[in-house]
């Protein structure tokens, strides 16, 4: 598969719409066109290793929503049980985060974080850092490419082994068990998302060719050089000395940047409080300005429950 398509492929493969400055081929970016269910509650569905759905999980806390007010439910990712019908009801683009609200159904990061911003129970006003935001849900430095990237033979052989192949495996066995079983009016959907994951899961085949995996390789390379760029030369920019985005506490911008920072450096080996691997995963001096807001995120208390189990 060439370099281009690639990119449309894994455009596909990780969409998770972000309001009006993203387009979905399959919904409208903030209001799903599938069936809402009836619910007394807002309704936030997550998966604890999903990247978007961490962050309006920090918002929930930080913003100090009382337990409940917010029902939280969880979509397996790891064995594909976004593909279910029942979940395509809510959002026909299977991604998470997604929000049920008594008057709108949210299937993108943005809208689902902005509705917790603007509803908390002492009401947040929305975020003037609109650009980060919008930064960090670039398609070209992607946080679900990240963990799926392979720039070498050695680390695709290593990945296809660990958490990554067990994820392509099981996505791809959950769609090939509801595909055949499915509505007629969901066999396009599930003849697309085979076709899109099947070619990753040719990539992560074992003994896959080198006409296979060399497209790989380069888009992760192109991937991660565009990480490299982004953390060097933009990120900083955003930043403040001390404290966060949006002031003394987190706002609407952090949860998204935050997000972001914790896959980028949870797959370069950082831990929940240490942020240092990703300097030498990158080969660079990170910005003291980042460092100081890694270091601002990791003593708050949602930071160290959204990540007890490790950054993701």
């Amino acid at each position: 598969m060439a370099s281009s398509k690639l990119g449309n492929f894994i455009a596909n493969l990780f969409h998770h719409t972000k309001k009006s400055r993203e387009t979905s081929p399959t919904a409208p970016a903030t209001e799903s066109t599938g069936t809402k269910p009836a619910t007394a509650k807002p309704v936030l569905y997550v998966f604890g290793a999903s990247v978007w759905a961490s962050a309006p999980s920090l918002a929930l806390l930080e913003l100090k929503y009382p337990p409940g007010v917010v029902e939280e439910k969880v979509v397996n990712l790891l064995e594909g049980d976004n593909f279910t019908p029942d979940f395509i009801k809510i959002n026909r683009n299977a991604t998470l985060p997604t929000l049920v609200t008594a008057d709108k159904t949210y299937v993108d990061t943005v809208g689902s974080v902005e509705w917790i911003v603007l509803n908390a129970p002492t009401p947040g006003v929305k975020s003037v850092h609109q650009d980060v935001i919008v930064a960090v849900h670039r398609d070209n430095i992607d946080p679900n490419f990240s963990l799926l990237s392979a720039r070498t033979q050695e680390e695709l052989d290593s990945k296809r082994g660990d958490v990554p192949g067990q994820f392509i495996r099981q996505r791809q066995a959950k769609l090939e068990e509801l595909a055949p079983k499915s509505p007629d009016h969901l066999k396009t959907w599930y003849k697309e998302k085979l076709e899109f994951n099947g070619f990753l899961s040719s990539v992560y085949a074992e003994g896959a060719s080198s006409d296979v995996t060399s497209g790989w390789f380069e888009k992760s390379n192109e991937h991660w050089d565009n990480v490299k760029t982004f953390i060097a030369s933009e990120l900083p920019g955003f930043l403040p000395e001390s404290g966060f985005i949006d002031g003394a506490a987190p706002g609407e911008a952090d949860f998204h940047v935050a997000a972001w920072l914790a896959r980028t450096a949870g797959v370069s080996g950082a831990k929940i409080d240490d942020v240092s691997p990703l300097s030498e995963a990158l080969g660079l001096t990170l910005d003291p300005k980042i460092v100081a807001y890694f270091d601002a995120w990791k003593v708050r208390d949602s930071w160290k429950k959204v990540y007890a189990e490790g950054l993701h």
